[in-house]
């Protein structure tokens, strides 16, 4: 296939660097304790505090489809452990307070901070950002912040070095390369034609220490059909090709992992390629697929050697925990620098600013892929290396800027395959019958569905042509919630220019 295409032409659509390590902080939890905070709540502060958020927490429970504010945040109906409250930013972070702490060592507040936030703002933004809202909280009720303390913090390594995962996490290769303070192992793969090995577990996920994933990032944010904004920092930093992003983008479309790989490489082919005989076969190919997606493991077959297969993004995930930071402690309280923000946040800020030296400590003492192991030429392997020694960078904000575009762009998508599943779903429901309809039908035989009570303050200016203002009695509180949402993901600032 690639003799179909020109020199410049094979440059735009498969260059990539394929020895490429991007790092970021994944996930970072932390928590709160509030001054002289007790385990019999007698402070009339959380007495208030306990009661307001109890009585949101029923109104939810009463009415779902209500979106209820708490301080800024959306009051959920569910909390997790002890903590019985919860409230969130969508996409930024989780905030979870507890009705009666257990002891006084124990933190009335936990905070989740998310990928997207953590990426979109930086780590020491996120935090500043996120805790601005607990701040708001205390302040409401006259409480007063103690100390804030790490509880989990994922650093994450997305790398295309490993494209053939099963040579790299099977038994033999760990035996013979894999050293270890994390005695615990876990292999997951699947069982077809071959073996095929995806995922490595090293320690126990339950630890409050160090837990290691390895496992296939592409088809994670695929099928989880989340974090779209992935597919375009990846292709930003050549961890894929332009082929490889068009692809992606066609399968995050379709939710779907392997047929959906499928169906956008032989779409990229029908869009690009340039024998006509090819692109018959491949649209017959994709309607075999679309009728029974049983049948991609034989059209995979099929299009092998014909057409290029994508590249895998994989995931070297460390999951860090508050006893691997208690272990740390003399090193982090000897560290010494320049901090002007919350003095609550001091502890917080310091772990980030020692990243570097955590991370060297990680992927050389507590896990380590080396050569001529157990001898005195033992050294890292090379892919391993460049874990190892990945540069910490920061996304430039025009790139960020593209990032949210890309997600904003899925999010339409997604909207309007809801919107056309709704009307199909009402209409087939509403005729009682499963017989195919056009488009034009069913839209206008649900608007025709407007009545009375549906449409109010019609006001037809006949001599000016213009049409009538139909005003839905409930879409206006659908858009409200809607509003309120979405809050933490639409930047109104960005959007007026005022940033």
């Amino acid at each position: 296939m690639f003799n179909e295409f020109s020199p410049e032409e094979q440059l735009e659509w498969f260059d990539l660097n394929n020895k490429s390590v991007e790092h970021h902080v994944d996930s970072f939890y932390y928590s709160v304790n509030i001054k002289d905070d007790k385990c019999d709540n007698e402070d009339p502060g959380i007495v208030c505090l306990v009661r307001a958020l109890e009585e949101l927490k029923k109104r939810k429970r009463d009415n779902l489809s209500e979106v209820i504010e708490f301080c800024g945040l959306e009051v959920h109906p569910t909390g997790f452990s002890i903590y019985q409250y919860h409230l969130q930013l969508r996409e930024c972070f989780d905030v979870f307070i507890c009705d009666n702490i257990m002891n006084e060592d124990t933190p009335r507040i936990c905070v989740q901070l998310r990928t997207r936030m953590l990426i979109y703002d930086g780590e020491f933004k996120a935090i500043e950002k996120s805790y601005e809202y607990v701040k708001l909280i205390a302040d409401t009720f006259g409480l007063q912040v103690y100390s804030t303390l790490e509880n989990r913090i994922d650093y994450a390594f997305h790398t295309n070095l490993i494209q053939r995962s099963t040579d790299y996490l099977s038994t033999e290769y760990l035996r013979e390369h894999l050293t270890s303070k994390l005695k615990l192992f876990h292999i997951i793969g699947v069982i077809s034609d071959d073996v095929d090995i995806n995922t490595l577990q090293l320690g126990n996920r339950k630890s409050n220490s160090i837990f290691l994933r390895i496992y296939n990032k592409s088809r994670e944010v695929i099928e989880q059909n989340y974090k779209s904004f992935f597919i375009e920092r990846w292709y930003e930093k050549k961890l894929i090709s332009k082929y490889d992003r068009y692809v992606y983008r066609r399968a995050f479309e379709l939710k779907s992992y392997v047929t959906g790989v499928l169906i956008g490489r032989c779409e990229w082919y029908i869009q690009y390629g340039k024998s006509e005989e090819t692109k018959d076969m491949l649209k017959e190919l994709i309607r075999q697929c679309y009728k029974n997606s049983d049948n991609a493991p034989q059209i995979e077959k099929k299009i092998k050697g014909l057409l290029p297969p994508v590249t895998v993004i994989n995931n070297v995930e460390f999951q860090t925990k508050r006893k691997f930071y208690a272990s740390c402690e003399k090193s982090i309280d000897e560290n010494i620098f320049k901090f002007r923000g919350e003095p609550e946040l001091r502890r917080l800020y310091k772990i980030l600013y020692l990243k570097k030296e955590f991370l060297n400590y990680l992927t050389e003492k507590t896990v380590c892929f080396v050569d001529n192991k157990g001898t005195r030429k033992e050294s890292m392997t090379d892919w391993w290396k460049r874990i190892h020694s990945c540069k910490i960078k920061y996304t430039d904000p025009a790139i960020l800027k593209m990032y949210r575009e890309f997600e904003r762009n899925s999010d339409l998508k997604r909207c309007k395959k809801r919107i056309l599943a709704g009307i199909a779903q009402y209409c087939a429901i509403k005729n009682d019958n499963l017989d195919e309809r056009s488009y034009q039908e069913d839209i206008c035989d649900m608007l025709s569905e407007l009545n009375d009570n549906d449409v109010h303050e019609v006001d037809v200016a006949l001599k000016e042509g213009k049409l009538p203002y139909m005003h839905n009695f409930q879409y206006s509180v659908i858009q409200s919630r809607a509003s309120r949402q979405l809050k933490g993901i639409i930047n109104q600032k960005e959007k007026n220019g005022k940033e």
